[in-house]
């Protein structure tokens, strides 16, 4: 059943996604109740899609670093210099608009990115690898973008982030 309510989710994505981006954009009462359940459907997604890597998804991945570096440097190095130009040359008025945009651009992969990839038919192993280290490296890539980018100072506080709250 589990495998069934996954296909017909796969199945209907890529429509339900730009109705709800509409309805949300668009200000209807009724979407902000959606909202809620969109997470658990997209978590619901990520993890039945990496129910089938197998360690040899990740091994293969690994023995063939070229397209996670590519990934990684698109993600952490091109997409936050067009995303400063940009920012630059149409609010160049707001630091903190264009701080927001380079942050945006900045973060790391998420994992919606997993449930895209596998809606494409990609490679799951190495969508896997790539959102995990990129996860992995954004407390220190982050804040070194912002101060090459925007000349600003941030700390990011990775052990209070990962720590257990008693």
């Amino acid at each position: 059943m589990v495998f069934a309510f996954d296909r017909w989710l796969m199945k209907f994505m890529p429509y339900m996604i730009p109705v709800i981006v509409i309805l949300g954009v668009t200000g209807l009462q009724g979407a902000a109740s959606l909202s809620a359940a969109i997470m658990f459907i997209f978590a619901f997604i990520c993890f039945s899609g990496c129910l089938g890597i197998q360690y040899q998804d990740i091994k293969s991945s690994v023995l063939n670093p070229l397209p996670i570096i590519i990934s990684l440097v698109i993600i952490q190095v091109i997409m936050p210099l067009i995303a400063f130009s940009v920012g630059t040359l149409y609010y160049s008025h707001s630091v903190d608009l264009l701080a927001g945009i380079v942050i945006a651009f900045t973060i790391p992969t998420g994992v919606a990115t997993i449930m895209w990839v596998r809606m494409s038919g990609g490679n799951i192993g190495t969508a896997l690898s790539i959102v995990l280290i990129n996860t992995l490296l954004s407390p220190i890539l982050l804040p070194v973008t912002i101060l090459l980018l925007l000349g600003a100072r941030v700390s990011i506080d990775v052990v209070g982030m990962v720590a257990v709250s008693s």
